[in-house]
């Protein structure tokens, strides 16, 4: 699998039938294990784009989880639960996809363990 990162802005925004989400905000990331796909929060807009993928995880069977986004101290945050609360997607942090489903990590844990493919 491959992770989401959004670099910046693109035109191109058909479907990427693997993620669901937009081709242009896609990245593939590849650990030292198993490759992943995942979101940066960079941008504000990209929490929709977050909904909009865990929503077609969800559509697809790949994971049980809900995203909303929802205000926290004047800063829009992606709320990630499956029954309970997994995590908040704050500005910087990852929304990751992986074997073990749908986790949030920040900037710092992220690049530990991740490196974009073709660098």
């Amino acid at each position: 699998m491959g992770m989401i990162k959004s670099s910046g802005r693109t035109s191109d925004r058909t479907s990427d039938p693997i993620s669901g989400a937009s081709k242009g905000a896609v990245r593939v990331y590849q650990p030292w294990a198993a490759p992943v796909r995942a979101v940066a929060y960079d941008d504000p807009s990209l929490l929709w784009e977050m909904r909009r993928w865990v929503a077609a995880l969800r559509a697809e069977g790949k994971v049980r989880a809900e995203f909303s986004v929802e205000w926290r101290e004047d800063v829009a945050v992606g709320v990630l639960r499956d029954g309970g609360l997994i995590g908040e997607v704050r500005p910087s942090d990852f929304l990751v996809f992986g074997r073990g489903g749908l986790s949030v990590l920040t900037a710092a844990q992220f690049w530990r363990d991740y490196r974009e493919m073709g660098c």
